[in-house]
């Protein structure tokens, strides 16, 4: 059990770097995009840092590494600007049809079936 759920952490986790460089890209001015992403993978690294060479147990470095990713999420979140309105808008599916429809009556002789008479 301990193995399966270990493994779903992981793929859960796999997707969080590309998903946060992703954000990165969108939200950060390309001319500050790679330093951007060096800090992020920096951090990464830099976090569980600590843990292996501290004196203290392990809860109490969890506790500490809590208080102070608390501290700077707190500290950060307060100066960050608000995030622009996403990108384009998904249409609903009708609008697919509908542009498919078109694009095939424009294209296709009249009586022929989409498929196979759009090129």
């Amino acid at each position: 059990m301990l193995t399966a759920l270990r493994a779903l952490q992981g793929i859960a986790l796999a997707g969080l770097p590309a998903t946060a460089m992703a954000y990165l890209a969108e939200e950060v001015h390309p001319s500050a995009l790679a330093s951007a992403m060096g800090l992020y993978v920096a951090g990464n690294s830099i976090g569980g840092w600590p843990g292996g060479w501290s004196p203290a147990s392990w809860p109490a470095v969890r506790l500490a590494l809590g208080a102070r990713g608390g501290g700077a999420l707190a500290a950060v979140r307060g100066r960050l600007p608000g995030a622009d309105p996403p990108g384009p808008q998904l249409r609903p599916a009708g609008a697919l049809v509908r542009t498919v429809a078109r694009i095939c009556a424009t294209r296709c002789c009249s009586g022929c079936s989409c498929s196979g008479c759009c090129s």
